[in-house]
C-alpha cells in the first residue's frame, strides 16, 4: 500500500494524510504503534517518517499529542513497553533539542497533568518506573 500511496500522491499529500494524520480521537500511527505489542511497526513508522518528513515534522510527530494530552511516550509508559520506551527515547535525542526533550517529551503531562513517570508508578510496573528514572538521569 505504502508502494501505492508514494505513486499517487504527492510528498505533502504523503506527510500531511499518511504519517501526520490524527484519528478522530487525535492519535497518530506513532500512537497506536504504541499502543501495539509489536515494536516492528513502530520502529517501520519511523524508519518511513525518517525518509519522508523534514525535521520539524518528525518533531511533531514525536510530540503529538491525542484529546486526553498523552504523547506516545506516555502510551508507552502507561502499557509498561521498555523497548517501545527505549525505541522512542533514541529518536526523540535524534530530532529533539534539549529544551524540546526535557519540556515536551520527559516531563510532558497529559490533560490530567500526569507524565509518564507517573503512568508508570500508577500502573505498579517497576520495570517501566525504572527504565524511565534511568534514562531521565542519563540525560
Amino acid at each position: 500500500m505504502w508502494v501505492w500511496a508514494k505513486d499517487v500522491l504527492n510528498t505533502d499529500e504523503l506527510n500531511n494524510n499518511l504519517l501526520l494524520a490524527e484519528d478522530r480521537v487525535e492519535k497518530t500511527s506513532l500512537h497506536h504503534a504504541s499502543y501495539s505489542g509489536n515494536i516492528q511497526i513502530l520502529e517501520r513508522i519511523w524508519k518511513l517518517a525518517k525518509e519522508q518528513l523534514t525535521t520539524e515534522e518528525l518533531n511533531k510527530l514525536l510530540l503529538a499529542q491525542d484529546d486526553e494530552k498523552k504523547t506516545a511516550w506516555h502510551v508507552a509508559a502507561e502499557r509498561g513497553e521498555v523497548e517501545k520506551l527505549d525505541m522512542l527515547w533514541e529518536r526523540a535525542k535524534e530530532v529533539l533539542n534539549p529544551d524540546e526533550f526535557n519540556n515536551n517529551l520527559l516531563l510532558a503531562k497529559d490533560r490530567v497533568g500526569k507524565t509518564a513517570l507517573h503512568h508508570a508508578s500508577y500502573s505498579g510496573n517497576t520495570q517501566i518506573l525504572e527504565r524511565i528514572w534511568k534514562l531521565q538521569r542519563s540525560n
